[in-house]
């Protein structure tokens, strides 16, 4: 089945906003090969993503989205034909399509891997990005050197493009290949490198604070207790703070910007309550979501998720409840799966603690729907 099918039978069902989101901006690539969209919260550019994961959530919803409609998703062999036959110049854009659209990062990583040598060859940035973030994402070494590459492309003209390759090159080696000494060797490299731009200098001193300190606690757990860790966080958090509420940051810059903010004070609050310091977890938190509000509302659900996680650990169950249905109704809008299931496993734990029965049977019946729903999809594997 030809990708462009997918699309019209997915455009002709009942389906949910964020899906349809997506297929507006798919029909854009596919059918019209305008590849100037930007990323928004329902449609991400997954493969440019900070982290290197594998978003497993997509392909759960888009499996369950297809079941409920008698859709048949193309499969795995399928996609990597098509693929094949994609310009090198489009072909960035269609792999993160594909991923948005299928979750199905194995059929990109066999079609990346066939490609290997003409995506070198055509030395672009976002596509080594692109391709990179795949093969590391399934645990292929061969995304570092994609990483390298793009490190080294244009490098007059972006500092900042070299510095995040290096950056992504450094967290592929922490979070998924556990190569502690190779960090601290992209870190220093970072570190010495010179910056052109004092915005852009700052925002990846953010983003090296916070991979450092993420890198001693994984490397010396004796670590978490450190005030070494909260003061390398804290210096990130401050400089984030700065760059936000400066006057001359642009408007993309301080998107980007709250995001990494988010994520710091996220971190913090763990560190905060590894410290057994809950109270000052929540607060931070508190702020997190007012920033988050104001600043990047394309985040919220995560933000608003983790203070109402907080405000259970802390036994205030009456304030998580709306906290956390209000995470829920982002995390349905969104898309996100194993959000949606967490959401509700702890609401029907939340409403038993103060006795409302009639929610928890509610709430437990949506829960078995959605479990039972994916647990019929397998003949669309």
């Amino acid at each position: 089945m030809r990708i462009s099918k997918y699309i019209d039978q997915l455009n002709q069902k009942n389906i949910p906003i964020y899906l349809k989101e997506r297929i507006s901006l798919a029909k854009l690539i596919v059918l019209h090969n305008d590849i100037s969209f930007m990323p928004r919260r329902s449609v991400p550019y997954y493969l440019n993503d900070l982290g290197v994961r594998e978003f497993k959530s997509i392909q759960k919803m888009m499996l369950t989205v297809c079941h409920d409609n008698c859709i048949k998703i193309p499969t795995t062999h399928e996609l990597v034909e098509e693929l094949a036959c994609i310009p090198i110049q489009k072909y960035a854009y269609w792999i993160d399509m594909v991923i948005f659209l299928t979750g199905d990062y194995q059929a990109v990583e066999i079609s990346v891997l066939n490609r290997f040598d003409e995506i070198v060859a055509y030395a672009d940035y976002t596509l080594c990005i692109f391709s990179g973030t795949v093969l590391v994402a399934r645990n292929n070494k061969k995304g570092l050197q994609l990483f390298e590459l793009a490190s080294n492309i244009n490098v007059s003209k972006s500092t900042l493009n070299r510095l995040t390759a290096l950056h992504r090159m450094a967290v592929s080696e922490l979070k998924r290949f556990r190569n502690f000494k190779k960090v601290e060797s992209i870190l220093n490299e970072i570190v010495l490198e010179n910056h052109s731009n004092i915005q852009d200098d700052l925002m990846m001193t953010v983003l090296v604070n916070n991979l450092y300190a993420f890198f001693l606690l994984e490397s010396h757990r004796e670590m978490w207790g450190s005030l070494y860790i909260e003061l390398i966080m804290k210096n990130a958090q401050l400089l984030s703070k700065a760059l936000l509420y400066s006057k001359d940051i642009s408007d993309n810059k301080k998107h980007q910007v709250a995001r990494y903010l988010s994520q710091i004070n996220i971190n913090l609050a763990q560190i905060f309550l590894k410290k057994e310091q809950l109270k000052r977890a929540i607060y931070l938190l508190e702020l997190n979501v007012d920033m988050v509000s104001k600043y990047a509302t394309v985040y919220i659900s995560e933000a608003l998720g983790t203070l109402g996680y907080f405000y259970f650990l802390n036994k205030d169950f009456k304030r998580a409840i709306p906290i956390l249905e209000q995470a829920l109704v982002y995390h349905v809008n969104e898309g996100e799966f194993y959000s949606i299931v967490f959401d509700y496993q702890l609401l029907i734990v939340l409403y038993y603690k103060t006795d409302n029965m009639m929610k928890v049977r509610e709430l437990e019946k949506e829960l078995v729907k959605l479990e039972q729903s994916d647990s019929k999809r397998g003949i669309y594997d």
